[in-house]
């Protein structure tokens, strides 16, 4: 081994090491977070079969990465340390995997350029410490892309093996990765038929052969995707009345690749405007760290189409039909999107960008590139919004401060917004599991019929205007919680009632105008319109609640977290 590669491989090894020590950094002080929660609550069953199949029937993510996590907590428990060391052993397994298809692809210096700047990319670290699928996403997109490319330049059948391997595996770990596939499919194969070679008859065969295997093994998922979907759909209330999509997405997702300013990565904004940016950032902050990442980026792109025609041409391609497919599902609401759906091409397009890069003078490439990671490591260490930090979720807070209560473990728990997942943190108590999404966003679940049906016509007019214009709860919720609960608890039992303010709770006299026009079957609702129910409705419930256990149970007074969007209410039984 030359000097050389010794200093190149040692470059690699270096990067990757650091990435992983930004990756852990804080990671003592983080705690999960409801997606996070409800991962873990899945892969926390008792078997893989159990896994599997709630992740089928319940969710409408793929089962992959639920049955890798319930093997990690078999082996390593189920700490929050533990759990987020998964996620970033896969980011930072994603520096040496892509600085080694870079040098395959293209050259060793944009393997390096492009490990350099994975390392300290923001989202990636962002998502290096979520217990979700997301840190794979880049990783599997990489290999996609690399045997896309690999198989179209050499399209024997044998070649097409680890293509179809890893998409199979894209596939079974998120539930938009078959959008991937088939734009892969469809892109490579406008290729093979505009190519004028002597067997582009056997390769275009083989090449929808191999793609047919791969929907094949994708029709099982396929059966239980259509089916969960379809029952997210048939509520009062859907995912899209809390995912808005609107084209600024654009500006953000580019802003989020490409940049270390992080914007708008659990929503989209309805009003996204680099004037935000701005307020926060002032002019001179905006130029340094978004328009000059960009800049460079862009620059990147176009070097990179000129000099490596074929390869970036294809892996650009299938990236950028991939968000487009995505935003035109979102345009017509059949799926949500917000950033974190499109990490499968992140690094797909950083790669293009530093293939352009690479081709610089080394005069401008190399100070270019130390200034841009200088920046970026700034901003990381000095943010108060950095993606090297997170704050603690809100049950994590909600468990604390009811701890500080000296809980005992016949006392009860109402936290409606997922409270089922405090047992991460709050193993103590009798949780009472009554969830408002499923009311809002499932057809007709049991709880439902027990409490109230606000979709039955209700004397001409819909029982969704006379819930909400009524400052009374519905009989029916509170003859539930009476008697599955209140007459069941014995003489000085508390009750500790949770409130999320995820949204803030409306005053009774403000429903009747926001109800206007807003009942359960008018399906001409704007996006805020529909929004402005699913709040309304949400804050509502909680109100009642809030009455119901007022009227029943003796107030002992209201606790704060040290999240201030929570506010706990405590009573007892007399």
């Amino acid at each position: 081994m030359d000097k050389k590669t010794k200093l190149y491989y040692g470059a690699i090894a270096l990067l990757t090491i650091f990435a992983f020590i930004l990756r852990i950094l804080f990671i003592t002080y983080s705690k999960l977070w409801i997606d996070e929660l409800y991962c873990f609550d899945i892969a926390n069953h008792a078997s893989v079969f159990e896994v599997v199949k709630t992740t089928l029937t319940t969710d409408l993510h793929a089962p992959l990465f639920f049955v890798i996590l319930h093997f990690w907590i078999k082996i390593f428990g189920s700490s929050d340390i533990a759990l987020m060391m998964l996620p970033v052993l896969f980011s930072t397994a994603s520096i040496p995997v892509g600085a080694l298809i870079a040098e395959k692809l293209f050259d060793r210096k944009t393997a390096i350029i492009f490990a350099a700047f994975c390392t300290f990319s923001a989202l990636e670290i962002n998502y290096s410490q979520e217990v979700k699928f997301y840190s794979m996403l880049p990783l599997l997109g990489l290999f996609c892309a690399y045997y896309f490319v690999q198989t179209l330049q050499k399209p024997k059948l044998k070649n097409f093996i680890p293509l179809v391997i890893s998409n199979i595996i894209l596939i079974y770990t998120f539930n938009l990765g078959i959008i991937f596939s088939f734009v892969q499919f469809v892109t490579g194969l406008l290729y093979l038929l505009a190519s004028k070679t002597a067997e582009k008859k056997e390769s275009v065969k083989n090449f929808v052969l191999s793609f047919c295997s791969i929907f094949i093994f994708y029709l099982p998922y396929f059966y239980f995707q259509i089916k969960t979907m379809a029952s997210s759909k048939s509520g009062i209330c859907s995912l899209f009345n809390v995912f808005h999509f609107d084209l600024g997405f654009v500006n953000a997702l580019i802003q989020n690749f490409f940049t270390p300013v992080l914007d708008n990565l659990g929503n989209n904004s309805l009003n996204y405007s680099i004037f935000e940016n701005i307020k926060e950032l002032h002019i001179i902050g905006v130029i340094i760290f978004i328009i000059l990442f960009l800049l460079a980026f862009g620059a990147g792109f176009i070097i990179s189409i000129k000099e490596n025609k074929t390869k970036s041409l294809l892996l650009i391609s299938i990236s950028v039909l991939f968000i487009v497919s995505l935003m035109l599902l979102a345009q017509f609401h059949i799926i949500p999107l917000i950033t974190r759906y499109c990490m499968p091409v992140h690094l797909i397009l950083m790669l293009c960008a530093c293939a352009g890069l690479a081709k610089l003078n080394k005069k401008i490439l190399y100070p270019a590139v130390i200034i841009l990671i200088l920046i970026s490591a700034f901003y990381l260490f000095s943010a108060k919004n950095s993606a090297i930090t997170r704050n603690a979720s809100f049950h994590y807070y909600a468990a604390k401060a009811i701890k500080q209560e000296n809980i005992k473990d016949t006392d009860y728990i109402l936290m409606p917004y997922f409270g089922r997942f405090l047992y991460k943190y709050l193993p103590e108590g009798r949780m009472i599991d009554y969830r408002l999404e499923d009311l809002l966003m499932k057809k007709n679940p049991p709880l439902f019929k027990e409490t109230f049906n606000l979709s039955i016509r209700d004397d001409g007019d819909y029982k969704l205007s006379s819930y909400v214009s009524s400052p009374y709860p519905p009989y029916e919720l509170e003859e539930y919680f009476v008697k599955n609960y209140f007459s069941k608890m014995k003489k000085g039992e508390r009750l500790f009632f949770v409130e999320s303010y995820l949204f803030l709770i409306i005053p009774d006299n403000l429903y009747p105008g926001m109800l206007k026009n807003l009942n359960v079957d008018n399906k001409n609702l704007t996006e805020l319109e529909k929004t402005a129910r699913y709040c309304m409705l949400y804050t509502k419930i909680l109100k009642n609640l809030e009455i119901i256990c007022s009227k029943h149970l003796k107030y002992l007074g209201t606790y704060y977290s040290e999240n201030q969007d929570i506010k706990i209410y405590a009573f007892e039984k007399i």
